[in-house]
């Protein structure tokens, strides 16, 4: 018999060794690009790497899909990977939340390169991932590429000396209206106080 054998298992072992997948429909919705199946929302089943390769295979090539939600499952650089072939064959998807996951190395490579040249993803939520420092910089240099892109896409001509995408214009300070007259900055008229 083996030594570490056990009649029962404690509640936390089911609950974080369960993964669950989305159900055979909303796979085969996935996969057969229906129309009314917009957001993807796989959040908070503890799908590690093999499942989300599953998903992501599901999607390919996938043009309702906007949003992909995929947050706390825990999944590794070879899930993202996986994600991130099938994010390059999906160009409606507009918002990716892939916090609360392990990804890194090679998936957060994958990303990066993937951000530079992608223009419609507007949010993404990469909060509590173990990507390092190595990671963010990658990450941070491929959101440059991508804002500078857009600014020059949309306005060719907005700042053309600015030394870096990241620059604010300058502070202005806006005296207060006196009580009664319209505040231009609220769109409302100020308070007076009695």
């Amino acid at each position: 018999m083996n030594p570490n054998h056990k009649e029962s298992l404690p509640r936390e072992w089911w609950q974080t060794s369960f993964q669950i997948l989305p159900t055979d429909e909303v796979m085969e919705a996935i996969k057969s690009n229906d129309p009314k199946y917009t957001v993807l929302d796989g959040s908070c089943r503890q799908m590690q790497g093999s499942r989300i390769e599953m998903i992501a295979q599901q999607c390919m090539g996938n043009t309702s899909i906007t949003e992909i939600d995929l947050r706390g499952n825990g999944f590794d650089s070879d899930g993202l990977y996986a994600l991130v072939q099938a994010l390059k064959t999906m160009p409606k998807v507009k918002k990716l939340n892939l916090r609360g996951n392990t990804c890194r190395n090679e998936g957060i490579e994958a990303l990066a390169d993937f951000l530079k040249t992608n223009k419609t993803i507007t949010t993404l939520n990469l909060n509590e991932n173990n990507m390092g420092t190595p990671g963010a910089e990658k990450i941070a240099e491929a959101l440059k590429v991508c804002f500078y892109n857009a600014t020059h896409a949309y306005a060719p001509h907005a700042r053309p000396h600015s030394p870096s995408p990241f620059s604010r214009p300058p502070l202005t300070h806006h005296p207060p209206p006196h009580p009664g007259q319209h505040d231009p900055y609220r769109g409302r008229p100020v308070a007076q106080l009695h």
